[in-house]
């Protein structure tokens, strides 16, 4: 079955789960069911996955290609390439970056992003997640009012799968892996992220004109980042001390 025929077959399933179900019977609707099991459990389904972001219009069907892409993420992570990850990471950066999707379908693919940055930190120290945080730092600063929540809704998600909640996502990895993870991420990039959503809020105090309602949605943002920030469940006491002197 091609691409395309796959795609058909999934909006048509998705017609018939959300469907009223005086509409459809228990068997068509157990049917269309067990293509989205499948679909799930589909391996390297990472072009499907793209097509169905770049050309589905049914919203149901974008989000599941989203959470297959965070499976498959979770469970083939060690037999992908370093450049099939990079590439993979920066495609999905540019496509939320110039597409409107429904906002449940943003946050899954944001989640996938920070899955990533944070697989990939624990080979390479964070130097990628540097990288990223300067990207999204710049995303804030100098684009337009919607791209700039964007860019603090990336901060978000990324901070969560450091944390050690029930939020976090489990990314198949021993617990003492995710603290060494976590510890490194609270010593650099925890600290930075205060510091510039600091910056950001004492920006915002200097400014005696009104406040637009994007600014005010911005605004409440940077305050939620830095409470985080301010109640982190550090890993190490000298990690806390550490921001007392900032």
């Amino acid at each position: 079955m091609s691409h395309q025929q796959a795609i058909s077959e999934l909006e048509a399933a998705a017609q018939i789960i959300m469907a009223p179900p005086n509409l459809v019977s228990n068997e068509q609707r157990h049917s269309a069911e067990t293509i989205f099991l499948n679909f799930r459990k589909s391996k390297r389904p990472y072009e499907i996955c793209r097509q169905i972001l770049e050309q589905s219009q049914n919203q149901y069907v974008m989000f599941e290609a989203a959470e297959v892409l965070k499976e498959a993420i979770i469970r083939e992570w060690s037999f992908l390439v370093a450049s099939d990850r990079a590439s993979l990471r920066q495609y999905l950066m540019q496509y939320i970056t110039t597409h409107q999707v429904p906002h449940y379908v943003q946050d899954r693919i944001l989640q996938v992003i920070s899955i990533m940055i944070k697989r990939a930190s624990i080979d390479d120290q964070g130097r990628e997640r540097g990288t990223i945080l300067q990207e999204v730092e710049n995303l804030i600063m100098n684009a337009e009012p919607d791209k700039k929540l964007l860019g603090c809704n990336i901060i978000t998600n990324l901070m969560q799968e450091y944390a050690s909640t029930v939020k976090s996502t489990d990314v198949g990895l021993p617990w003492e892996i995710h603290f060494r993870a976590k510890k490194q991420f609270e010593s650099t990039d925890l600290k930075r992220v205060f510091q510039f959503c600091v910056y950001l809020l004492s920006e915002v105090v200097k400014n005696d004109s009104s406040y637009t309602p994007i600014m005010v949605q911005l605004t409440r943002h940077l305050l939620q980042i830095t409470e985080r920030v301010l109640t982190w469940g550090y890993v190490s006491p000298i990690n806390i001390l550490f921001f007392c002197f900032i």
